[in-house]
């Protein structure tokens, strides 16, 4: 086992003994659980980087136990015919300094180091080193007093090249993300992939945001800050925005639209589905602060003329979401609100028992037009979850959910307070469970 930078600047010295120059970098294969080192690259006498395959390396030699090294080569200078770097060749030194995402504590973390090793005869790239080990070994400190105590005392963070993303494309080149990252991001909670955004450049946002399926997509970017969001709006494609718009509740989507100016809304509007995108416009004519700006339209309600028995059915077919059956809506044939029941209450009553007759009548509502404030204090007031909206004919138009609401109330910096208090949680299990 040896570490990338403590090969760097090591003579590479042929079967004569001579030496031929320093090595500066190494030219290696991408893997799936490691990558093998295919070439080292040294800076010769002439000043020029030349590469020699790894056939020609007879080992690397560790002088009496300290941290110097050198490499030895089982050829002479004279049988020698190395080649010149190819500007596609993946160079080892590419990778340092490059930020992987660490799914698991939700953080954006450095490239410091690299840990080479011998597997199955092969010399290989078997992880990256990140934290303060790998950096102090780096900056060449771990020999000095201070240095020594943090190397000491601070354990080596590795991760295995196996969760390493394949360097794809030469324009992904030195580009370096996790494979969990790939395969475990979309696990993640939408919020905690916005929060991870906020790190990121917008190129980087982009690249993780296009590893999304399209419903984790579109709910990172309703969580996502309007900075974000404004990232997204310049590197996505209009079909890519109008597809993931379109997989938004009409509430989400009005909301992302209106950070937009009124005519790049109006062109993306144009092009996404005629029935969703009038509800969305429909929305956002509303003031910012009203029910009728917060409210969602995808509601789910049964027919007062149906019996339980139907209604369950209705509900088993419909498979809808939880907070839409936390109280059920009950309307009449031209869609009317005329009343509310629970779910236990529509399991218990009698099979053939049409809804109108045990419904909860006259249920609280709300207004287009009711301020958020004025929603607050209902659903502190009446303990409610969720509050319908209708019209002054008292057609229903949405629901409110209390979360929705408290999203509005509650400061932005505690939302994100939330966010880093769990990411901390979460990171302190692991460094118990680790232990």
């Amino acid at each position: 086992m040896v570490f990338f930078t403590e090969l760097l600047q090591k003579a590479v010295i042929d079967k004569e003994g001579k030496t031929i120059g320093i090595l500066c970098d190494l030219v290696f294969q991408d893997g799936t659980e490691y990558a093998p080192v295919k070439y080292i690259v040294f800076l010769a006498k002439d000043k020029y980087k030349k590469k020699l395959s790894l056939e020609y390396v007879e080992g690397i030699k560790q002088e009496n136990g300290s941290a110097s090294y050198s490499i030895l080569l089982n050829i002479t200078s004279a049988e020698m015919q190395p080649l010149f770097v190819h500007e596609t060749d993946l160079l080892a030194h590419e990778l340092l300094d490059k930020q992987i995402i660490d799914v698991s504590g939700v953080k954006v973390v450095r490239v410091n180091d690299l840990l080479l090793n011998k597997v199955e005869e092969q010399f290989c790239i078997t992880g990256v080193c990140v934290g303060t080990t790998s950096f102090l070994r780096r900056l060449g400190l771990k020999q000095h007093f201070l240095g020594k105590v943090v190397y000491k005392f601070s354990s080596e963070k590795i991760i295995p090249w196996k969760s390493v993303e394949p360097l794809e494309t030469k324009e992904a080149k030195g580009h370096l993300h996790l494979k969990e990252a790939k395969n475990k991001i979309a696990e993640m909670h939408p919020g905690d992939i916005a929060d991870l955004m906020e790190e990121l450049s917008p190129k980087e946002q982009m690249l993780i945001f296009n590893r999304l399926d399209k419903k984790t997509a579109a709910k990172t970017f309703v969580e996502a800050g309007p900075a974000v969001q404004e990232s997204f709006f310049k590197g996505l494609k209009i079909n890519r925005l109008v597809d993931l718009l379109e997989s938004m509740p009409p509430h989400n989507a009005a909301d992302v639209l209106g950070i937009l100016e009124g005519e790049k809304a109006k062109v993306i509007l144009n092009q996404m589905n005629h029935e969703k995108a009038k509800r969305i416009s429909d929305l956002m004519q509303y003031p910012e602060d009203s029910a009728g700006a917060l409210m969602r339209t995808d509601y789910f309600a049964l027919h007062d003329m149906d019996t339980a028995a139907k209604a369950v059915g209705n509900i088993r077919k419909a498979k809808p979401s939880a907070d839409k059956t936390h109280v059920l809506l009950v309307v009449d044939h031209e869609q009317h609100l005329v009343g509310t029941l629970s779910m236990r209450t529509l399991l218990t009553a009698k099979p053939r028992q049409q809804l109108k007759t045990f419904m909860r009548k006259k249920p609280f509502v709300v207004y287009p037009q009711t301020s958020k404030q004025d929603l607050a204090t209902a659903l502190e007031k009446y303990n409610f979850y969720m509050i319908p909206v209708v019209d002054e004919q008292a057609t229903l138009k949405g629901i409110i959910t209390a979360d929705q609401v408290l999203s509005e109330v509650i400061p932005k910096s505690w939302i994100r307070r939330k966010f880093i208090l769990k990411r901390a949680k979460r990171q302190k299990k692991i460094e118990q469970e680790k232990k």
